[in-house]
C-alpha cells in the first residue's frame, strides 16, 4: 500500500510583499532640515500645511528619476511613498517650487533661519495649527532671503509663533521688559523691516531675551 505523504507547501515568493501596492501622498512642503548619516539615505525634515513636521528618507544617490537635489529652506512639491500607514516615507518625486539660495550667502540670515526652523522642528508635535505655522515659515524665510535685518525677522517670527501657540508672551514677557526695550519691541513688531536699520542690535538682544524666556519659563526647545 502506497504511503500517503503530506502535501508540500511552497513558501511565498520573496517578492510577495514587495508587490503590495504602496501608498503615495502629494504634498507641498518646506525643507526645514537635512541630516546625513552613514546609511545610504538622507533624513529630510519637511513641514507641510496639512501634516506639519514629517521626516522622510531620500537616497543620497540622485540616480532615481524624478528625485531632485534638495536644499534647506526650499519650497517643494513632493510625492512621498509609504509601504503602510505610519511607516517612514521615502521621497518618490520632488519638484522645486521656490528656491531661497540667498539665505546661505549671509551668515546672520542663515543662522536666524536655521534657528527658527530648528525650533519649529523640535516643538512641532506640540503645535496645534500647522497651516498657520506653514504660512509663518514662508513669510519669515522669504524675508531672510530678500531683506536685511535678520534678527528683526527672527524676533517677529518668534513673537508671532509664541502668540499663536498660546504662550502669554505679551502679558508675562513683554510686560516685564524695561520701558526702552518695550518701546523698541513695539517698533520692531509694527514697522516694516526696511524701516528698522537702526534697531538691528536691539532686535538681536530682544530675540535672545525672548528665546531665554521661552526656554526657561515655557519649556520651549531650541
Amino acid at each position: 500500500m502506497a504511503c500517503m505523504g503530506m502535501a508540500r507547501i511552497t513558501p511565498p515568493s520573496v517578492h510577495f510583499f514587495s508587490n503590495i501596492p504602496c501608498m503615495h501622498h502629494l504634498k507641498q512642503c518646506i525643507v526645514i532640515g537635512i541630516e546625513s548619516g552613514s546609511e545610504p539615505f538622507l533624513r529630510v525634515h519637511l513641514f507641510s500645511k496639512s501634516d506639519g513636521c514629517e521626516m522622510v528618507l531620500k537616497r543620497k544617490s540622485n540616480k532615481r528619476t524624478g528625485v531632485q537635489h534638495l536644499d534647506l529652506f526650499q519650497s517643494v512639491e513632493v510625492v512621498i511613498e509609504q509601504k503602510q500607514e505610519g511607516s517612514v516615507g521615502f521621497l518618490k518625486e520632488t519638484h522645486l517650487m521656490h528656491e531661497r539660495s540667498h539665505i546661505g550667502k549671509h551668515y546672520a540670515a542663515f543662522e536666524c533661519a536655521s534657528r527658527f526652523c530648528r525650533a519649529v522642528h523640535l516643538n512641532a508635535r506640540h503645535m496645534g495649527n500647522p497651516e498657520s505655522i506653514f504660512s509663518l515659515l514662508q513669510t519669515a524665510l522669504d524675508a531672510w532671503n530678500t531683506k536685511s535685518n535678520a534678527h528683526a525677522t527672527l524676533l517677529k517670527a518668534l513673537y508671532r509663533l509664541a502668540s499663536e501657540e498660546g504662550f502669554p508672551v505679551r502679558q508675562r514677557w513683554m510686560a516685564n521688559l524695561r520701558p526702552a526695550d518695550r518701546e523698541a519691541l513695539q517698533r520692531i513688531l509694527t514697522q516694516p523691516l526696511e524701516q528698522l536699520d537702526d534697531l538691528n542690535l536691539a532686535a538681536k538682544v530682544l530675540a535672545e531675551l525672548l528665546v531665554h524666556w521661552l526656554t526657561h519659563h515655557q519649556d520651549f526647545l531650541f
